[in-house]
Parts: structure tokens; C-alpha cells; sequence
């Protein structure tokens, strides 16, 4: 079952971008917490979560965020695997895959983050070295440290 990805999707207070959120995910991540998996070269196997066997022939490809399973012919991204196993709509396999740890951040990107950091830390530096030099400055002074 193929599903596109398009267009926004709105969850609580903020819009998701279906496509930001698959791009953002981690596959791998998303499908261990369904069933185990094992590196095997690029790929990884595991077995499959929608039905039994006792040898792996689930397959993920982590870098195309797709899977196949041999077993019984299910295969699909990100969003096909989150609808199967969860037995969902659309709109609430984003919402699942969202709310994985860095996935559906609404605070922005990375770099705006660390660049918000770097300001407070360098606003918090100011104002200590300016408490430091007025308690030690005249101690400075006398013994020439620059």
C-alpha cells in the first residue's frame, strides 16, 4: 500500500511537513522499536513484524528509508511501515514518527540552536568577566598581569 507524501499535516499546535519528518527520521530507529534487526553489510534484517517466522527475511534500507520483506511480500517507506505495524491512518504514522527524539523538533534546526547557545554563553561570559575584574582588578594591577 503506497501512500503519497505530500503536503503539511497538522498535529496539536504545530503543522508537520510529511516530507521534513521522513527525511529528518531514522529508519532504523523507527522499526527497532517494532522488532529487532542486525546489520547485514548496508542493510539490515530482523523478523518481520507482520507475521511469524523463525528466520529473518524483513529488510530494512536505511538509506533509501525503505523495506521489503520476503516473507510474505510487504514492503513500502517509512510511513507504509508506521501504518502497517500500528494499523493506522496517514496523518497518525507522521504523528508517530514525529514525536521520535529529533525528529519533530519544532524549535528549528540544528544550527539555529547551537547559534542561540553560543549567544547566551558568550552574553553570560561578558557579564562574568565584568564581576571578575571589578573583585580582582586592583590585585591585577599590582602585580602587572595584564
Amino acid at each position: 500500500m503506497l501512500v503519497p507524501i505530500v503536503g503539511p499535516v497538522l498535529a496539536g499546535d504545530f503543522v508537520l511537513d510529511a516530507r521534513d519528518v521522513k527525511g529528518r527520521a531514522d529508519f532504523v530507529a523507527v522499526v527497532s522499536r517494532y522488532t529487532r534487526l542486525r546489520r547485514a553489510g548496508r542493510q539490515f534484517v530482523g523478523l518481520c513484524p507482520f507475521h511469524r517466522e523463525q528466520h529473518p527475511s524483513f529488510y530494512v534500507r536505511p538509506e533509501k528509508k525503505i523495506f521489503f520483506c520476503f516473507g510474505c511480500g510487504s514492503g513500502g517507506d517509512l510511513f507504509d511501515f508506521v501504518i502497517c505495524v500500528e494499523r493506522c491512518a496517514f496523518r497518525r504514522a507522521v504523528e508517530i514518527v514525529a514525536a521520535f527524539p529529533g525528529v519533530g523538533d519544532s524549535s528549528g534546526d540544528e544550527k539555529s540552536l547551537l547559534v542561540e547557545n553560543i549567544g547566551v554563553s558568550r552574553h553570560w561570559m561578558a557579564h562574568e568577566n565584568d564581576d571578575m575584574s571589578s573583585r580582582y582588578g586592583s590585585s591585577s594591577r599590582r602585580r602587572s598581569i595584564p
